[in-house]
């Protein structure tokens, strides 16, 4: 989840049959570490990510239809 770009994760959605990637996610946060990714259905999923030292953590929502 490390990203090309500075003060930044990503999150990437890949086909997992043919690898392709279908959608990516820049997420510009460079305060956070992302801890659990839990799914709702096929295409709506949350990142939780935990704060690098005592602080706020972060819940991202994504719906990558």
């Amino acid at each position: 989840m490390r990203s090309r770009y500075d003060g930044a994760r990503t999150v990437t959605v890949t086909d997992l049959r043919t690898g392709d990637m279908i959608k990516a996610y820049h997420i510009y946060n460079p305060f956070a570490n992302e801890y659990t990714i839990t799914f709702f259905d096929n295409t709506r999923f949350m990142v939780f990510f935990e704060p690098e030292e005592p602080g706020s953590a972060y819940i991202y929502l994504f719906d990558g239809e």
